[in-house]
């Protein structure tokens, strides 16, 4: 399978369910594990790390006011890559290339290629997520595996957790 990872979090589950070798690009927030460099790089930001606070604030809220994107995503690269899979979002559009971005940037693939975005609000999500790719990537018992585990050590910290002190604190 080709797959393209257009978001860190999708990144790293892939690759910890076993298929590093089998991710043809990522984006430009992908950094772990080691073993993503040198992978394909198939976004980037329009506005760069270097500049202020309040310039980036300024660029950023500038392109959503106009409807554009705060991403390049490069289709001819894409198309280049020829994913079977293409992993993403579609909560922010700022956070990450937007789910209209990358179907207008599948166009140009010839063959079908699915594009799922995923959307965790919670942990219970995240661990649907890793099922999903583990699923969609003929990977669902390493992925179970994964997820049987994630949630013992989940337990274990509850369960300590619960037998802590309470604090109190106050926020003001």
């Amino acid at each position: 399978m080709r797959i393209a990872s257009l978001l860190p979090s999708a990144t790293e589950v892939v690759c910890t369910l076993g298929l590093t070798d089998d991710l043809v690009g990522i984006s430009h927030d992908c950094d772990f594990p080691p073993e993503i460099r040198g992978k394909p790089v198939l976004s980037r930001a329009i506005v760069t790390p270097e500049l202020p606070s309040g310039a980036i604030d300024a660029r950023i809220r500038a392109q959503v006011h106009r409807g554009q994107s705060v991403y390049h995503l490069d289709p001819e690269q894409l198309a280049g890559l020829r994913p079977d899979l293409i992993l993403t979002q579609e909560l922010c559009s700022v956070c990450a290339p937007s789910y209209t971005l990358v179907k207008q940037a599948a166009k140009v693939l010839e063959a079908e290629t699915k594009i799922v975005s995923l959307e965790p609000l919670g942990l219970d999500d995240i661990l649907d997520n890793i099922r999903l790719v583990g699923e969609l990537s003929g990977r669902r018992a390493q992925a179970d595996a994964i997820v049987w585990n994630l949630r013992a050590r989940i337990n274990r910290i509850r369960d300590g957790a619960a037998r802590l002190p309470r604090v109190r604190v106050i926020c003001i």
